[in-house]
């Protein structure tokens, strides 16, 4: 009997290592909830991994509101133009983008009978990218072609030059549209020789393909 008695006591778990175990062993209901925390953060997490090693085309189509700005001696003169903004790109990996842009003026600007129009803008340029989850931070530089016209009673007359580009945007994937829906939103230094400063701010919308 005292054998039997011994064999039973060895063979229960000791109170004391029982509720280390218990204590060990995290709630279901914690369990739960993180299984909930990462379904949630999911679609955000893979936003830029889907597919971000492979190819992709991409356009966006916005407006953009375009300031030409004029210094001489007697100091700055400052017009507001607007134009509509299309690009074509193609991001081969996901740090790194190649883009062309065209803008085409629809707004211009009237000062004392003159009128300032922004005719063409023509870019191409390198856009490097620094992801965030279903945001990305984004830079540009590049080639640009600009053309400006100008108009009065007199007469009419319109002028081209090139120059580097460089911009820095934001860009926006929606993950509830797999990442193929999202947005932009963008300044971009067009222009900046003989006195003349050309910027742009752009926002438009972008779809992958």
């Amino acid at each position: 009997m005292k054998n039997a008695l011994t064999m039973t006591a060895a063979a229960r778990p000791r109170a004391g290592h029982a509720a280390t175990a218990r204590r060990r062993a995290p709630p279901l209901g914690a369990l739960l909830l993180t299984a909930a925390a990462l379904a949630a953060t999911a679609p955000a997490r893979a936003a830029w991994a889907a597919g971000a090693d492979g190819n992709h085309f991409y356009y966006t189509l916005g407006f953009a509101g375009v300031r030409a700005s004029a210094s001489d001696c007697c100091g700055t003169d400052n017009r507001d133009l607007g134009a509509v903004a299309l690009a074509l790109g193609w991001q081969p990996i996901r740090y790194l983008a190649l883009e062309a842009t065209g803008l085409a003026g629809v707004l211009d600007s009237t000062d004392q009978g003159a009128t300032l129009k922004l005719n063409s803008a023509y870019l191409v340029s390198v856009v490097p990218m620094i992801p965030l989850e279903d945001f990305a931070i984004y830079g540009r530089v590049g080639y640009s072609h600009v053309t400006l016209g100008a108009s009065s009673a007199f007469g009419s007359a319109s002028a081209s030059d090139h120059d580097t580009a460089f911009g820095v945007g934001l860009q926006f994937l929606q993950p509830s549209a797999g990442t193929r829906l999202g947005g932009r939103l963008e300044f971009t230094r067009l222009y900046n020789r003989d006195a003349l400063r050309i910027d742009a701010l752009t926002i438009s919308f972008m779809q992958r393909f």
